[in-house]
């Protein structure tokens, strides 16, 4: 799979989880918001850390991590943070990569 399918894959999982995960935090339900904690945890964990390391390996081009970390601690460690995963960041950036540095995904 290239980098855009898989950064596609990525932001569409993520403009569902995120949004959702605000929601269960404000639903004032412990369990809720466990939930919530436990899958931002693992969405990080198991798609969006191997895709930037991925995506690094593959292009070179480390100043993307200095948008998505800070993205993904804001996102992750606020309690509005997942409504910003509606925005496809992890396109637009590979997108803008692959088409202006002649790489092929």
């Amino acid at each position: 799979m290239g980098l855009r399918k898989k950064a596609r894959t990525l932001d569409t999982i993520d403009a569902i989880v995120g949004p959702a995960t605000t929601l269960c935090y404000y639903s004032g339900s412990s369990f809720l918001q466990n939930a919530a904690v436990a899958t931002s945890i693992a969405e990080v964990a198991l798609l969006k850390l191997p895709f930037m390391m991925d995506y690094v390996r593959q292009t070179n081009d480390y100043k993307a991590l200095m948008f998505w970390i800070p993205k993904e601690i804001f996102a992750n460690f606020t309690p509005n943070g997942g409504i910003m995963d509606i925005a496809p960041t992890y396109m637009l950036r590979t997108n803008y990569i692959v088409q202006n540095d002649n790489f092929k995904s």
